[in-house]
């Protein structure tokens, strides 16, 4: 990205950073879930899961992973744990933003606090 004005900044946990040497916003990237594995966002929503919601997540993995033929891809076998998962709370059929709503993940794992430490970081209101 250099060409274009941005550089690598130092590593603030976990995230990358590109900071533009001309003045325009800095350029915060996160690759899910936890900018080291791959994945995707259920993947980092399956790391901060409750414990007081471990029982009812572990046996929707595994009736996901019981079904003799699965009609999705191997790789999105997490989005349809996470789905499952999200289907059997009060409020069935809503997006994965109800798993945070909803207090369904742990806001003081480690990983939730990695990421959020970052974005606070990132979009800080000091730096505008």
């Amino acid at each position: 990205m250099e060409p274009h004005g941005f550089t690598l900044a130092s590593d603030p946990v976990g995230g990358v950073l590109f900071q533009h040497d001309d003045g325009l916003a800095d350029f915060g990237l996160w690759v899910m879930p936890n900018n080291g594995d791959e994945g995707m966002l259920e993947d980092w929503i399956k790391s901060c899961v409750h414990s007081k919601e471990h029982k009812l997540f572990t046996h929707a993995k595994e009736v996901v992973g019981e079904l003799s033929s699965p009609k999705f891809k191997p790789i999105h076998r997490s989005k349809a744990e996470v789905a499952t998962w999200l289907a059997w709370q009060k409020q069935p059929g809503h997006g994965l933003y109800r798993a945070v709503e909803d207090q369904l993940i742990d806001t003081n794992s480690a990983l939730f606090e990695e990421l959020s430490f970052w974005l606070t970081h990132i979009y800080s209101l000091e730096d505008i």
